[in-house]
């Protein structure tokens, strides 16, 4: 392999090439290569690494301890907000309570409605105007609940 170079680099010189010449002498010097990482370097370089990961761990813990403690002083002021810690949330409707749970009001009802939209893109003369729009049918509204626990 050396001898072609060589070759390659005198053939070269006779062209009068001397950038190639100088390429052609490069290509002959050995090349440095990095040394594999001997076995206690990886070990340290693991080492490193575990104490990182431990570190960060610590802190997620530290950040979850936080956070439960957080949560739990909010049900307690929840549960000390309601009735024995139930909360009845079965109807959805805005309801309006007394602060003994003895008088409560409830706003219930039902509308019914039609609603119809028109995208018209033949506008000829032909073309009969369309109009989208809504109609209520029916509405029933009214209150129910409970007063002085009955």
């Amino acid at each position: 392999m050396r001898t072609v170079i060589k070759g390659a680099a005198i053939a070269a010189g006779l062209m009068g090439g001397a950038a190639l010449v100088a390429e052609a002498q490069q290509a002959i010097e050995p090349v440095q290569t990095a040394r594999a990482p001997s076995l206690q370097d990886q070990v340290a370089a693991q080492t490193r690494q575990i104490e990182l990961q431990n570190v960060q761990i610590q802190a997620l813990q530290d950040q979850l301890r936080e956070v439960t403690a957080i949560l739990s002083s909010r049900v307690d002021r929840v549960e000390a907000q309601t009735e024995s810690g139930r909360v009845v949330a079965t109807n959805p409707g805005a309801r309006l309570e007394g602060s003994n749970s003895r008088n409560s009001l409830q706003f219930v009802g039902a509308v019914q409605a039609t609603f119809g939209a028109v995208d018209m893109e033949n506008t000829g003369s032909t073309a009969p105007m369309l109009h989208g729009g809504t109609e209520i049918k029916r509405a029933r509204i009214g209150l129910q609940g409970t007063a002085f626990s009955d």
